[in-house]
């Protein structure tokens, strides 16, 4: 069924596509055995069994649905997120499940996975000989540093305190890590004033017990909610342990703000958005996009590091820099022109990898690279595994 473009929920989205021989054969006397074989797709859906059948005429397969329940209950909680994209069903008066989201298929793992195969994007490779980014070199940029819900709350004064003085409208680029991440990702993207989101000027002599006990800033309100209540709910919900803190980030810092969906994908501009639907029409039905709120600065920029995976050791020397923004996630460049060594653990066996070389437009980010070995180097509609 790797071919198989998968229906939403209608049972009438069983239809095959316009122009196709299925459609043809609608057409035809063979369109009541058509018919009969949608009908057994349409049960086999219902029992959330996958099927794809055969169209009358011998040619591409018929779409039917694929498997969705993920079996937990959801009656009193709601799904945990390391499943994927899913969503709490009432299959009955009594019973609540989880299934994945319209658009996604749970794999053979139990995983929530996009039913798109494959998408069109960007590809730009960053390297010795190649090293301009997309977007043109900056001018002027601020930076925040890390440390948890301190470099939350120094971020959200650094920005107040900026756009005050009228600043913050000449930065053309912010950088930033970890908790100053938190409130960067806010000051870019929540739909809120800015006096509302930062909160308004103070004059630190005049401040008293009964002002600072008030909420005058929606970042802040966020950074003294229950974090350990988010952390402790996870536990209860069997959320594992490789998943709780990204959960419980979005449970405090994300949600609030209406930005904490697991299936919306990220473009740098509505322009981008556009594009990136007319490239790929199968995202033209219900796909959803954050982008960066008007007036913000044209390049956002949150510093990871992909370390070692499973299995291997990690060390300075093969920690490599991961970048992520609205529009594009990569590695740039080569670490030291070469490629990088994970070491195995106890008798396990080195393994010599490339790492970095450029970006991938962010909404395509963590599907197969291309298939091409020369769009792997880089072009604009790269054909790319479609992001799980």
């Amino acid at each position: 069924a790797t071919s198989a473009s998968f229906a939403s929920d209608d049972d009438s989205a069983l239809a095959c596509e316009e122009g196709s021989a299925c459609a043809e054969a609608e057409s035809t006397e063979e369109a009541s055995l058509l018919q009969s074989k949608r009908e057994s797709a349409a049960l086999a859906a219902r029992s959330n069994v996958a099927e794809v059948t055969d169209d009358a005429s011998g040619d591409k397969p018929c779409p039917s649905k694929c498997k969705t329940a993920i079996g937990r209950a959801c009656t009193f909680f709601a799904c945990p997120n390391n499943n994927g994209p899913s969503q709490c069903v009432t299959e009955s008066p009594l019973v609540k499940r989880c299934h994945c989201m319209e658009g996604f298929c749970l794999d053979s793992s139990g995983q929530c996975v996009s039913s798109l195969k494959t998408v069109k994007a960007n590809v730009v490779p960053i390297n010795a000989q190649s090293a301009a980014f997309p977007g043109g070199r900056p001018r002027i940029g601020v930076c925040i540093s890390g440390g948890g819900n301190r470099a939350l709350s120094y971020a959200t004064g650094v920005f107040r305190g900026l756009t005050e003085i009228g600043f913050m409208s000449q930065v053309e680029a912010l950088s930033s890590v970890s908790g100053g991440s938190w409130a960067s990702s806010l000051y870019m993207f929540a739909d809120r004033r800015l006096s509302k989101l930062l909160g308004t000027k103070t004059v630190p002599a005049e401040l008293s017990m009964e002002y600072l006990q008030q909420d005058h800033s929606d970042i802040l309100k966020a950074a003294t909610s229950q974090f350990n209540y988010a952390i402790e709910s996870g536990l209860f919900r069997q959320t594992p342990l490789y998943h709780l803190w990204q959960e419980a980030v979005g449970q405090v810092f994300l949600k609030p703000f209406g930005l904490d969906s697991p299936v919306a994908y990220l473009a740098g501009s509505e322009e981008d958005v556009a594009r990136i639907l007319k490239n790929n029409p199968a995202l033209e039905a219900g796909a959803e996009f954050t982008v960066p709120r008007p007036n913000r600065p044209k390049t956002f920029i949150i510093n990871g590091a992909l370390t070692a995976a499973t299995g291997f050791i990690a060390t300075p020397n093969n920690t490599v820099s991961l970048q992520m923004s609205p529009d594009y996630i990569g590695s740039p460049f080569y670490p030291n022109e070469s490629t990088v060594i994970f070491q195995g653990k106890l008798f396990g066996k080195d393994h010599e990898k490339l790492l970095g070389g450029g970006l991938l437009e962010s909404f395509a980010f963590g599907g197969a690279a291309p298939s091409d070995p020369q769009a792997q180097m880089g072009g604009e509609a790269v054909e790319v595994g479609a992001a799980p």
